[in-house]
């Protein structure tokens, strides 16, 4: 199972904030061991990411962007569906020129 929540807002013409939390249930994993393949439950959990950005116009036709994003920004420790486990927070950010 899996349930999704979105939520964007614009501030201004310049800014754009989202929020996402997404919840999954608990899923079965092959894990590798001694040369065998066996079945493992994985455990559900909740994750939240937080993007925001910041648009400045540069001329009549061309902006640049900033942006930037937290994954999972309450750190919580969960095993990704295959049987990973997920980095706590992580953050990206970068610079998007359109013309």
């Amino acid at each position: 199972h899996t349930f999704t929540l979105v939520a964007n807002q614009a501030v201004g013409k310049r800014v754009n904030v989202n929020f996402d939390l997404a919840a999954y249930g608990s899923a079965y994993a092959s894990l590798f061991a001694a040369g065998r393949a066996r079945a493992f439950e994985v455990p559900g959990y909740v994750k939240s990411d937080l993007m925001g950005s910041y648009t400045l116009p540069v001329g009549n036709d061309r902006s640049l962007r900033l942006y930037g994003k937290v994954e999972n920004i309450f750190n919580r420790r969960y095993f990704t569906g295959n049987g990973w486990l997920a980095p706590g927070a992580v953050g990206l950010g970068g610079i998007a020129f359109q013309f």
